[in-house]
């Protein structure tokens, strides 16, 4: 195949296939693709060739650094208007 093959985007839901096959084998997708972000946040993935995983395994992970940073500067403001509001009372 060659040239560009086009992609949609979809929003991901829960459920099953419905297409099993007992067999011993390789099992070797068509096509690839790799998650990128919009907002510039990093995202790592784990996602390989090998045994299957528990559904408890994450696939992909967040970087939290940026919305660690969005919580404390929250929860700083919180408190700088609940002081103010103290002493307006």
């Amino acid at each position: 195949m060659t040239g560009p093959v086009p992609v949609t985007v979809a929003t991901a839901t829960k459920g099953s296939i419905g297409v099993y096959l007992d067999a011993i084998g390789t099992v070797t997708p068509v096509y690839l693709d790799w998650i990128t972000a919009n907002d510039g946040r990093d995202y790592s993935g784990s996602l390989s060739r090998g045994p299957i995983r528990p559904q408890s395994d994450a696939l992909i992970d967040i970087d939290s650094r940026p919305y660690a940073a969005q919580l404390l500067q929250a929860q700083g403001a919180l408190s700088r208007d609940q002081s103010l509001l103290e002493k307006h009372k």
